[in-house]
């Protein structure tokens, strides 16, 4: 059943009314909160208010020393598209906006798809993504690629599963325009063949092939090839440096199977209540429960490697509940396993209250305050020159940096390791000023020549270092950071 399907179906007050609860519910912890919750945020909304002004094709200038630069690409490219009407909106409208779509597109896209496919119960299972943890929420309200990316991965896995070449393609194709996550497509790809061969004992390779086909042409037709192609090889292939050289936001580290488990504990839960159930229907399950099992089990080391797959592992949990309880329920002694389905049904209600206020709390009562930085950004906007580079000491100091100065140009930002990746000398010179074990005898003049800067950006912790092994100057102090002035001579002018 396509999934357009969905919007003639004869369940439409049904549809409305518990859309409109998804809606009321993401707006609820969307629009109440004074800021933006992820810092992220404020590079991608940016970034595509600047699209309009500088170009569409661009990669992002103003991280010129890393792989993202002048020449390097937009992994998010069609995500910042989408974008863009968003970003013409006041500042803070916009972006308290754009985070409350980019929330109801994967929430509703995940019940659309539950409801396409006939999962019985469907309303059981966004309750428990909703209930089971905050991590969904959490994750979504980032105003990330992520958004896109979540439903054009479940589209994917299903089509595949059903053989459906066309749309598979397309998804595919798009899907390389939106996210590097795409790469794993292949992955599922190759397991469809498998899949296909054992449970039908036949060699298809057709859906495959297309899959991979459009995988691959959207690379090669996006507007930023080749360089899109060649970031793509640097960020997924290239062997990364060991990030706890300096430190990063927590999702880039590991999670723990304990933690996979035990915090979307209801949704875990049921999943393993109807694993059981399927057992004893194992002939009845679809093709596309077993891919998106596959998914599932391919997730858990991801999400345990980087805890920030479990936006992924979850939304696919759901859906492989679902399907399991679709294609187990028919024969089934469905007397108990309603009895079951309502005893989860009244735990996920009386869950729903704690989490909601949990995720509320944790998206209203962060500091992302669109002031940060302001007052370095600004000045640094009216007194630097065209190919200045500033030196932030610290890459997630950058969103806020280019929120308020979008047109110029820094040293580091959305993660060190595509400053490593370019230049590493740069980088082991960013770790030295971080770490502070050395003394810096003609500072400013190492910084002007080979780096054309006259403006570096710490933090408090990093003041009584630089000041006293270094020849930068202080000229401005402020609640988020320090703008220190490198004592060269064309900086003092």
């Amino acid at each position: 059943m396509p999934f357009y399907s969905f919007f003639v179906s004869n369940k439409k007050l049904l549809d409305i009314l518990f859309i409109g609860f998804i809606s009321i519910y993401c707006a609820y912890l969307i629009f109440p909160a004074e800021y933006l919750f992820s810092i992220d945020g404020y590079y991608h909304f940016t970034y595509s208010k600047e699209m309009i002004n500088r170009g569409l094709l661009r990669g992002v200038s103003q991280l010129p020393l890393t792989i993202l630069g002048d020449n390097g690409a937009d992994p998010h490219y069609l995500f910042h598209l989408l974008l863009i009407p968003f970003a013409q909106l006041k500042s803070f409208l916009g972006l308290r906006l754009a985070t409350f779509i980019f929330l109801l597109i994967p929430t509703i896209s995940i019940y659309i798809i539950l409801r396409v496919y006939k999962v019985p119960y469907y309303w059981l299972f966004i309750l428990l993504l909703l209930a089971s943890t905050p991590g969904y929420v959490i994750r979504m309200s980032m105003l990330r690629a992520q958004s896109l990316a979540v439903p054009m991965m479940l589209l994917f896995i299903i089509y595949l599963a059903k053989k459906r070449s066309f749309p598979v393609f397309f998804i595919g194709l798009l899907f390389s325009w939106t996210y590097n996550a795409h790469i794993i497509c292949y992955l599922f790809s190759a397991f469809a063949i498998i899949l296909f061969l054992v449970k039908e004992h036949k060699l298809h390779i057709k859906t495959s092939f297309y899959s991979a086909l459009g995988l691959l042409l959207g690379q090669i037709i996006h507007p930023q090839f080749p360089n899109s192609l060649n970031f793509l090889y640097n960020h997924v292939f290239v062997t990364k440096f060991n990030s706890t050289e300096l430190p990063v936001i927590p999702e880039w580290y590991p999670s723990s199977l304990n933690f996979i488990l035990t915090e979307p504990l209801l949704l875990n839960i049921t999943l393993l209540i109807l694993l059981l159930f399927a057992i004893f229907k194992f002939k009845n399950l679809k093709n596309e429960t077993f891919l998106t099992g596959t998914a599932w089990l391919i997730f858990i080391p991801l999400t345990i490697k980087h805890g920030r797959f479990m936006e992924y592992w979850l939304p696919i949990s759901v859906l492989f509940a679902g399907l399991l309880l679709r294609d187990s329920i028919k024969n089934s002694n469905t007397k108990i396993l309603k009895i079951i389905l309502l005893t989860i049904t009244i735990f996920t209600l009386s869950a729903i209250p704690k989490t909601t206020q949990l995720s509320k709390k944790l998206i209203s009562g962060n500091t992302n305050n669109t002031d940060k930085f302001e007052k370095i950004g600004s000045f640094i906007e009216a007194n630097s020159k065209q190919n200045d580079l500033i030196m932030n000491l610290y890459y997630d100091d950058f969103p806020f940096l280019y929120y308020h100065s979008p047109y110029s140009r820094f040293l580091t930002g959305l993660n060190p390791s595509f400053l490593y990746q370019k230049n590493p000398s740069a980088y082991n010179l960013l770790k030295s000023l971080r770490v502070g074990n050395q003394n810096f005898e003609g500072l400013s003049n190492k910084l002007y020549s080979l780096f054309n800067s006259c403006y570096l950006i710490s933090r408090e912790k990093n003041r009584k270092y630089l000041s006293e092994n270094t020849d930068l100057i202080m000229i401005m102090k402020t609640k988020d950071g320090i703008l220190w002035r490198v004592n060269a001579p064309k900086c003092t002018n």
